[in-house]
């Protein structure tokens, strides 16, 4: 189940739109196997409808999946359990007990010959909020849903939610931009400010990018980008459109230091904030003289007799009674035209706005996670060629170890019969002579460094594609691809004289070591026991020889 849950995570970072985040939580559903069918469908941008986005009906009834597909209804249609979805809570509907739910329900069992059907919340965590999204239909003809079988869809499906929620954010900004394109060719620079900024990846400057568009379209100065944040309002941002002039610097350092109660008499912003209504003032001079907080005094004092003040509450865009921020505007010395047309054009540009730092931030999310898969991925092949590297290798010799030869017999032995027999493939063992004796005679860790140098000289003889191991105690065995039992004779023999010519320096002495060798060629069909047999006989007569010799079988 990790597995597969890890594998979830990697197609959701991977995933490019929001068809591509659909799909997966179809995937998700389907591999279940509880339910012979089942709807998604996603909150529309008005918050009054719901669409389906995908439907996976029973077989019988695939051919009208394309009359479900985008099909829309009204959330009112279900408004007596809506508080309960919001809630994250599922609802099962029973063949015969539907008197509880819509009209709709009853229609669904009796249409799709349904025994049950379950609708469950898709609730995205986003902070310390959840946003209901949408819902997932069950559909069961066999049996009446269970709970567990709605707990483990879900348990795995929310690991996509919160990415499903910023791609249908990002959806709807979209819905929303295609509309201003088509209202009025008027709003083509806006369309230039949208494309412009979901280019953008880097939160400072999205601010920066829309704060450009407020400045130029309705003669604003100054932005500030007031939220929330311990029970008090603070400006998290503000923009100046020229920090050359002493005012936009003031008004930047006004926002650095301000901090406003979440009271009615605090000043206009929190007023503002509180009654989730606009504050337009098109010009501070018909307004000086009305009383006014100290902290709104201040504001008007370092921008030196302002001109045009707006604040404006932002409505999150899927979340209608959240409010991400208070935008607040002063234009410096025009007088900013700023009516109910350009307050709704201000307010879609904040939407964008809104979704466009989410997405961002969801982008830094997925390319931060995918580092860290492939980090992750990186560590573990790194990991597991270490684990392979000392479960194939010999600690003393560092050559392969016995298991690693049998890997590689049965690959050469594969590839010889692939051929037809038209390659050679040999194998020698080695073992050293009187090894028995020279460890009671100088010790074992004198044995060890025999053991070592015989290894490094059979080494030096070898070709880059031999394959040397050792075989156990004081046994070498080497495989030899392409090569016959003479090639396999002539490079045993150089092993052999090279340890014959070799010198070892033991407790001031120096002793020679020597070397008996077997070789065997492989023959069509003969079993890898065999093979191996057939060298080891050859082996045994080298010793019976004398030993310091080469044989071959």
């Amino acid at each position: 189940m990790d597995e597969y849950k890890n594998n979830i995570l990697t197609s959701v970072c991977a995933a490019n739109s929001l068809d591509d985040l659909i799909s997966i939580l179809s995937a998700i559903i389907s591999d279940t196997g509880y339910f012979d069918g089942f709807t998604i469908a996603l909150i529309c941008d008005n918050d009054r409808y719901m669409r389906i986005a995908l439907a996976s009906l029973p077989e019988e009834f695939r051919a009208i999946e394309s009359a479900y597909n985008c099909y829309q209804f009204p959330l009112t249609a279900y408004e007596k359990h809506i508080a309960d979805y919001r809630k994250g809570n599922s609802k099962i509907i029973r063949k015969g007990f539907t008197d509880d739910f819509p009209k709709q329900a009853e229609n669904q069992i009796q249409k799709l010959n349904l025994e049950s059907m379950a609708i469950s919340p898709i609730i995205a965590v986003e902070r310390l909020s959840h946003e209901f999204i949408g819902a997932l239909t069950f559909y069961s003809q066999k049996h009446v849903i269970t709970q567990n079988e709605i707990d483990e869809v879900q348990g795995i499906a929310g690991y996509l939610y919160q990415s499903l929620n910023a791609r249908l954010k990002l959806e709807h900004m979209d819905e929303n931009r295609d509309l201003i394109r088509s209202a009025s060719e008027e709003q083509e620079k806006f369309l230039d400010f949208i494309v412009g900024i979901n280019s953008l990846t880097a939160i400072d400057l999205i601010y920066d990018k829309f704060a450009r568009e407020l400045f130029d379209r309705f003669k604003l100065n100054c932005l500030g980008f007031f939220q929330e944040e311990n029970g008090l309002l603070v400006c998290k941002r503000s923009v100046s459109s020229n920090m050359k002039d002493k005012r936009c610097i003031g008004w930047n350092r006004f926002c650095d230091d301000v901090v406003y109660e979440i009271n009615p008499i605090a000043g206009a912003i929190p007023t503002s904030y509180i009654q989730r209504a606009n504050v337009i003032l098109n010009d501070m001079k018909d307004a000086i003289g009305l009383p006014m907080s100290e902290n709104d005094r201040r504001g008007i004092q370092v921008l030196g007799n302002p001109r045009t003040f707006i604040s404006i509450p932002v409505h999150d865009p899927i979340i209608k009674d959240q409010i991400p921020f208070v935008l607040v505007g002063w234009s410096l010395d025009e007088v900013a035209d700023i009516g109910e047309p350009e307050i709704r054009v201000i307010e879609k540009l904040c939407s964008f706005l809104i979704s466009s730092i989410n997405n961002a931030n969801l982008y830094n999310t997925v390319d931060k996670q995918k580092n860290e898969i492939d980090s992750l991925y990186h560590d573990l092949e790194k990991k597991a060629e270490m684990l392979n590297e000392l479960a194939t290798t010999d600690k003393l010799t560092g050559l392969k170890n016995f298991a690693y030869f049998q890997e590689v017999l049965g690959r050469k032995v594969s590839e010889y019969k692939r051929c037809a027999g038209e390659q050679f493939l040999s194998i020698v063992i080695i073992d050293i002579d009187h090894f028995k004796i020279f460890n009671d005679t100088y010790g074992h860790v004198n044995g060890n460094n025999a053991l070592e140098r015989v290894a490094e000289l059979i080494s030096g003889e070898a070709r880059d594609m031999d394959v040397v191991c050792r075989y156990g105690g004081e046994e070498f065995i080497i495989v030899l691809p392409k090569s016959d039992i003479n090639g396999a004779f002539s490079f045993a023999e150089r092993a052999r004289k090279a340890l014959e010519k070799n010198i070892l320096i033991i407790e001031d002495q120096k002793l020679n070591i020597s070397i008996s060798a077997g070789c065997a060629e492989y023959m069509p069909d003969e079993s890898t026991e065999s093979f191996i047999k057939r060298a080891d006989q050859a082996l045994y007569k080298a010793k019976e020889g004398g030993r310091n010799r080469v044989e071959k079988e």
